[in-house]
């Protein structure tokens, strides 16, 4: 009698886990994923709190200007700035509590007192208030430079300052003028919370000093002071290089800035 082959049955595939194994791994891939922010540190930009701008006349619509053409160059760097009426505001608010650090009898500061000022308005610039790094100190100054053969030259800069007639009729008559006109120059430092310096730069502006032939000696008159875009433009350019690296690394009389004192944006 002929028997019946024998047929070898396979055990059932487990489709469930091999189908399901795609979608188990995109569950810990997500879930990997999905912890990434809460491991990874944040990092805080850093931040300047800017100081009102000093004039050497009653501040107007030009220290404004030069406010937010100088900021411009430090928000390219990575900074984020504090604009200078907030800043203004927190130091008159610490100021008004604990301003009085001189003694009205004797003139001495009280050292006690003072040591409490500046602790109040580091928290008010900084941690609790404002969440400054450093403040940014810009100032204008008129300064005397000295002029010869025809040109100012003070901190980098080189304007002429006589006119054409003129300096034709200096040489025709074997006349050498030579002397020191007043100028005007734009000091920038950054420094710590406590308005101690690290770093500092400066840069010629304009002359305010013109020679004719007709009118002598002309005096730029003060409402026309800083008026002159190109030449504030210049002054901000010399004075702090591309995204404010002169500063960074040419800020002190022996080159760079310590890192270990400054907070710079990382790039």
């Amino acid at each position: 009698m002929r028997g019946h082959p024998t047929r070898r049955v396979r055990p059932a595939r487990r489709s469930g886990i091999r189908r399901g194994w795609p979608i188990r791994l995109a569950g810990v891939l997500l879930g990997i994923i999905g912890l990434v922010p809460i491991l990874a540190p944040t990092a805080r930009a850093a931040r300047l709190c800017f100081d009102p701008v000093r004039l050497p006349f009653e501040a107007d619509e030009r220290a404004d200007r030069l406010e937010r053409r100088v900021a411009d160059v430090f928000r390219a760097a990575g900074f984020e700035v504090v604009a200078s009426e907030q800043v203004k505001s927190a130091i008159e608010r610490v100021d008004e509590t604990w301003g009085e650090v001189f003694d009205p009898l004797t003139g001495r500061r009280d050292v006690e007192r003072f040591d409490r000022f500046l602790a109040e308005l580091r928290l008010a610039l900084g941690e609790r208030g404002l969440g400054c790094d450093h403040r940014l100190f810009v100032s204008v100054v008129q300064v005397r430079s000295p002029f010869s053969g025809g040109g100012a030259r003070w901190d980098g800069r080189v304007v002429s300052i006589t006119s054409t007639g003129r300096q034709l009729l200096n040489v025709l008559g074997g006349v050498a003028e030579s002397g020191w006109v007043a100028a005007l120059s734009l000091w920038v430092a950054i420094g710590d919370l406590d308005g101690e310096p690290l770093g500092f730069r400066s840069a010629g502006i304009e002359p305010l000093i013109r020679l004719s032939v007709t009118r002598g000696t002309d005096q730029l008159p003060e409402d026309n002071w800083l008026t002159d875009e190109v030449a504030l433009d210049e002054a901000i350019r010399a004075a702090l290089g591309p995204e404010a690296s002169a500063l960074r690394d040419q800020g002190t009389p022996m080159g760079a800035i310590p890192g270990d004192r400054l907070v710079w944006p990382l790039r």
